[in-house]
């Protein structure tokens, strides 16, 4: 029994001095460390397919650049608006829709207390009610109720103001859109001044639009309205290098 022991105790002394395995040599880790090529190609093709993609969608997809105009539009050519001169009970003679009325004719009647006032057209044209009063209400003074004009036309025209930098990026014809009754209309720019106001050095520009729908029994008499003029159309990437290579110009 005791030579087992002397032998066992031997061996696990022969054990314990024994130099150590050494498992982080430069093979071990060399082979540890490299990445099997299937995974390296397929990690490549992925983040190569991705990058063609967002090159593709990049080339195709629009992003347009628009500045906004406040303008003023009218359809109409010459025009006279008429407001009630007094208070009183409104005598309607030719406040419909359209009603061509001469020289001399009545238009409307206000009945007041103390006297009855006639208004007399002095102009020839069609008549175009602004005001929801009827015959029989009573108005007061100084309320608009319709205007008068010699034309009505499907062309809408918008007249606004830009300062030199957006003269500088617009040119004629480029497109405009501008929202009308729950619509919108395109047009393009029809004339851009060459000189700017001296009050305000600002340059004139006018914009045209087609109203094909209603143009007739909906006359626009100066109302102010919002212009949108897209400048370029290119492309996400265009865009990308042009500003890239503007920037380091």
């Amino acid at each position: 029994m005791k030579t087992n022991d002397k032998e066992k105790n031997r061996t696990l002394k022969d054990e314990t001095d024994a130099p150590p395995i050494e498992l982080r040599s430069e093979e071990v880790q060399e082979i540890m460390g490299q990445i099997p090529p299937m995974i390296l190609r397929v990690g490549i093709g992925i983040i190569s397919a991705c990058l063609l993609i967002l090159t593709l969608l990049a080339s195709f997809v629009k992003y347009p650049e628009r500045i906004d105009v406040p303008v003023t539009i009218s359809n109409v050519g010459r025009h006279v608006e008429l407001t009630s001169e007094t208070s009183g009970t409104l005598i309607a003679k030719s406040l419909d829709y359209g009603t061509m009325v001469d020289i001399g004719d009545t238009v409307y009647s206000i009945v007041s207390q103390d006297s009855t006032f006639h208004h007399i057209a002095k102009e020839v044209g069609k008549v175009y009610p602004i005001s929801l009063a009827k015959t029989g209400e009573y108005i007061q003074g100084g309320i608009p109720l319709c205007v008068i004009t010699d034309s009505v036309s499907r062309i809408i025209s918008a007249v606004g103001l830009i300062n030199l930098e957006a003269k500088i990026m617009l040119r004629k014809h480029m497109k405009a859109e501008i929202e009308y009754e729950s619509r919108t209309l395109v047009g393009l720019i029809d004339d851009i001044g060459e000189v700017s106001i001296p009050e305000n050095d600002k340059f004139p520009i006018r914009c045209l639009f087609e109203n094909e729908r209603d143009y007739l029994r909906q006359p626009v008499i100066e109302r102010k309205a919002m212009v949108r003029i897209t400048i370029r159309n290119h492309s996400i990437l265009k865009r990308f290098i042009h500003t890239r290579f503007n920037t380091h110009r």
